[in-house]
């Protein structure tokens, strides 16, 4: 059966743009929207600018289009996750002072993991992680949200990620694995969850390699213990 035609081509055109960039891992610029669209540069510019002025949508400086977190904003009650993230920041600035390497905070929402707080590292070279959404599945901070079942989370997603990884994770209490879009970066991640077991968010950082140490696992097995001592320290504070 034959969709109806549309009666509102821009609104139609407008979300399937918004869609594109929910499922992408990078940000897409004008030519490789119009292509998956198959609709001319020129056609789109005027909705993508509609867009980022709406702040549906984020420009990179090479001129890649991401979302913002404004969908999230719209779609859920934000009072929960300021509470949460206001209740993290002590132990998030703690970690910093501690590691001298950045931290962010994300929570599940269906098939995306959203970051809602972030905290700098004070190293000359740092890694911090572009605001928005991301597939929950391919990333250490979305993976553990799904393997330890974060309210939010579609519990359908959990198939993607492989039970061999899936066990590793329940078992270790976390993420850890290098960045399959930059070389030589690291990322760690950690479930908060609650005296009952719930989980409400995950607690990650990312990191290249310091002078000073042979491996990734070295470095990995110092700011475990300290991720995982935020993370304990903001369930306590949240109860």
């Amino acid at each position: 059966m034959d969709k109806p035609a549309t009666t509102a081509p821009a609104l139609q055109r407008g979300l399937q743009i918004l869609e594109l960039l929910a499922e992408s891992q990078e940000p897409m610029k004008l030519t490789a929207l119009g292509e998956a669209l198959q609709l001319p540069v020129t056609s789109l510019q005027r909705m993508v600018n509609q867009l980022k002025q709406e702040g549906y949508i984020l420009r990179t400086a090479n001129g890649g289009y991401y979302l913002s977190n404004k969908l999230y904003r719209i779609a859920y009650n934000p009072k929960a996750d300021d509470m949460l993230l206001q209740s993290s920041l002590p132990a998030m600035r703690s970690f910093v002072l501690d590691t001298s390497e950045s931290v962010h905070l994300c929570v599940a929402i269906v098939d995306q993991f959203v970051v809602i707080g972030q905290l700098a590292g004070t190293n000359l070279v740092r890694i911090t992680v572009r605001p928005g959404s991301f597939p929950i599945a391919e990333y250490p901070s979305g993976q553990v949200l799904l393997v330890f079942r974060a309210h939010g989370a579609d519990a359908s997603e959990l198939a993607k990620i492989p039970s061999r990884r899936r066990k590793q994770i329940e078992e270790e209490g976390c993420s850890f694995g290098e960045s399959h879009l930059d070389r030589g970066i690291y990322h760690l991640a950690v479930p908060i969850l609650l005296t009952d077991g719930t989980c409400v968010g995950s607690l990650a950082t990312s990191f290249a390699i310091p002078a000073g140490h042979k491996t990734a696992e070295t470095r990995r097995a110092e700011l475990e213990r300290l991720i995982k001592k935020a993370a304990a320290e903001i369930s306590e504070r949240i109860g």
